[in-house]
């Protein structure tokens, strides 16, 4: 409450043209409230002391003060400690408070030009923009790759680099100094950097730290200029960082989405092509039993026992008959394998003209070798269920040339 003392003191002071940046000389009411206020003061130097306190030119006591119509002279001389936080302009403030430079705003402090004082809701855009910048300062140290602190923080440093190109980036330094050019600058937006610092539950929160970077150092490295100056030109540009961080970020997006459609993409082929193969496989195994069924025709053409040729027959009927159910089957797997490529592809290609000319060939062209190992498979089938009936269609031909 000691700030908030003066700050009523100062206002209920009529000022004299004798004061300066360290001392306050004026007159007020010698009423009960400015007495208070007074012996305040009085009792806690910090602020400051009273050089003089005098009614009608006499010098009295604090402890001695009371209520009347007389008025009070007041000689009160500022502390120079810096612990006062009372500054006498908006420049004298960012001059002298060293711990803004290092992302902190103070909580209670008063400016004398501008009536300011912290504590009371005002809208005065040029002391939230302090803030803002304050925490600005304050969450690029956490994002920073590194920072250094030399001689009380007079040479605090931001340190960021390139983490896709740290073999080749040349590091980008920031010196946070607030100036009060800076105060020129239209309103900034630091909201993304909370949500850099706190969204614990965003998954891809490294990546887009990186990006961050990575755009940060890209923004920067197009300003030639020190430390210092890059500073002023990030704060004085940071609406345009902010649109190149996003515009970066959408197009690492992008090319995370493309890359996870090819893998997507790569999969399926693969997974397809394998179900072909191995069905082709396991028909090509049982169709392996023909032979045999044939090596039977030739024992049918060559026996004469009427019994014995209808024992042949039935057993080649039934191994015609097993194969072709067996190639029926491996039909339908195959149909099934289809319907389901269909479904992964279909959805694939309604999307195609979203993707990037690289991805659209390599999506076409995994179509079209999925459609030839398709139509061939068709064919084999037609092929190996000729094959299946063939030994039997050859007794039938013996059976009748033989009549």
């Amino acid at each position: 409450m000691e700030l908030n003392d003066f700050v009523q003191f100062y206002r209920a002071l009529v000022k004299s043209r004798e004061c300066s940046c360290t001392k306050i000389i004026g007159t007020l009411k010698s009423s009960e409230e400015n007495i208070k206020l007074i012996q305040s003061l009085n009792n806690n130097q910090t602020i400051g002391r009273f050089e003089e306190i005098l009614i009608d030119d006499i010098d009295i006591d604090v402890d001695a003060l009371s209520e009347s119509e007389r008025e009070i002279d007041v000689c009160y001389s500022l502390s120079t400690s810096g612990e006062s936080h009372i500054y006498s302009n908006l420049t004298q403030f960012i001059e002298l408070d060293k711990k803004l430079c290092l992302g902190i705003f103070p909580r209670e402090f008063y400016i004398i030009e501008d009536d300011y004082f912290s504590k009371e809701k005002s809208v005065d855009i040029k002391y939230q923009l302090i803030e803002k910048i304050c925490n600005l300062i304050s969450d690029l140290s956490e994002l920073a790759h590194y920072h250094d602190m030399k001689n009380d923080g007079l040479n605090y440093t931001l340190v960021f680099v390139n983490e896709s190109e740290v073999s080749n980036s040349i590091p980008v330094v920031l010196k946070p100094i607030i100036s009060a050019d800076m105060l020129d600058i239209d309103d900034i937006d630091i909201s993304i950097l909370a949500e850099l610092n706190n969204a614990s539950e965003n998954k891809n929160l490294v990546r887009e730290k990186g990006v961050f970077r990575a755009s940060l150092v890209e923004f920067i490295s197009r300003h030639d200029g020190g430390d210092v100056k890059s500073f002023k030109y990030l704060i004085s540009n940071w609406n345009k960082f902010i649109i190149l961080f996003k515009k970066n970020y959408d197009t690492y997006l992008s090319g995370f989405a493309f890359h996870k459609v090819k893998m997507e993409l790569a999969k399926a082929e693969l997974s397809i092509a394998e179900q072909f193969s191995k069905i082709l496989g396991d028909m090509s195994g049982k169709i392996l039993g023909i032979p045999i069924s044939f090596a039977a025709v030739l024992t049918y053409y060559g026996n004469n026992d009427s019994w014995q040729k209808c024992i042949i027959f039935l057993g080649i009927l039934s191994v015609s008959l097993i194969m072709h159910l067996m190639v029926s089957n491996q039909k339908s797997q195959f149909y099934r394998i289809v319907n389901a490529k269909n479904i992964i592809f279909s959805d694939l290609e309604s999307k195609k003209k979203t993707y990037p000319p690289d991805i659209r060939s390599e999506l076409e062209t995994s179509i079209n070798n999925i459609s030839d190992s398709e139509a061939k498979l068709k064919n084999l089938f037609c092929i190996f269920q000729f094959i299946s009936w063939s030994p039997i269609v050859c007794v039938v031909f013996i059976f009748f040339y033989k009549l």
